[in-house]
């Protein structure tokens, strides 16, 4: 008999152990734990003051048992001392950076169902009030983000998350269509769509609009000439969207 409460007593141990999980998501699947994410989700918003670029990676948490309020805290760390903002739950949005403070620490204050993704809503949109960035931008930035239920270190997650406008170093999931070929040679970008027109836009590294041209046909070139040699980003609109960045020699 006492072996038999002994076995149940363990295997309610066992369930409930697993019962306490968290999980990170990136776009909907699950983040192993220490290792590293790269997003280039953003969103290009138009306010008063013009364009302006967030980064907004789509990363979620998820509980396997119902959390009571205040029993989940999440933290967010400035890997590169940029003013990376965490808006999760209620309460405000909290940056690290502000005041010096490269960690800032999130409770919830609601009751978290099991199973049921929340949504982290973190996001870079520039340093200091009033600080925007230019679409067109390239730019990177680095964060720790860590999970645990209140009193248990054990259940404490982690990674890396590497939130980029920099086309070379995360996929570009803003494409609708089919891949749009873009390159630049001899002072001609040459073109190669999957749709017959398109709004093509050339941003220097600054932000600055460069160009802008209405691209007609599948596929064709466009003079470069007059611009300086460097690199930019191009945008397209349209029939396609994408963006991306060619070399100006």
């Amino acid at each position: 008999m006492k072996k038999s409460l002994l076995f149940v007593f363990l295997l309610s141990g066992a369930m409930l152990g697993k019962a306490q999980t968290l999980t990170f998501y990136n776009e909907g699947q699950p983040i192993e734990n220490g290792s590293e994410v790269v997003s280039s989700r953003y969103n290009e918003t138009i306010a008063e003051y013009g364009k302006q670029l967030s980064l907004e990676p789509a990363i979620t948490l998820t509980s396997s048992a119902d959390s009571e309020v205040g029993t989940v805290h999440v933290t967010l760390k400035s890997l590169d001392q940029h003013s990376v903002g965490i808006c999760v739950w209620e309460g405000g949005c909290v940056n690290a950076g502000e005041n010096n403070e490269w960690t800032v620490l999130k409770s919830n204050n609601a009751k978290l169902s099991a199973d049921t993704p929340v949504d982290m809503r973190i996001e870079y949109m520039g340093e200091g009030n009033g600080q925007i960035i230019p679409f067109g931008t390239v730019i990177t930035v680095k964060a720790e983000v860590s999970a645990w239920y209140e009193g248990n270190e054990a259940s404490k997650i982690s990674f890396t998350l590497v939130m980029t406008s920099d086309p070379a170093l995360g996929s570009v999931d803003e494409v609708t269509a089919a891949s749009p070929v873009v390159r630049a040679e001899a002072g001609t970008l040459v073109y190669s769509l999957p749709c017959e027109s398109a709004e093509l836009s050339l941003y220097s590294i600054g932000g600055v609009q460069a160009l802008a041209q209405h691209l007609s046909g599948s596929e064709g070139t466009v003079s470069l000439a007059g611009l300086t040699a460097g690199l930019y980003i191009y945008r397209l609109q349209g029939g396609v969207s994408a963006y991306g960045k060619i070399i100006v020699k």
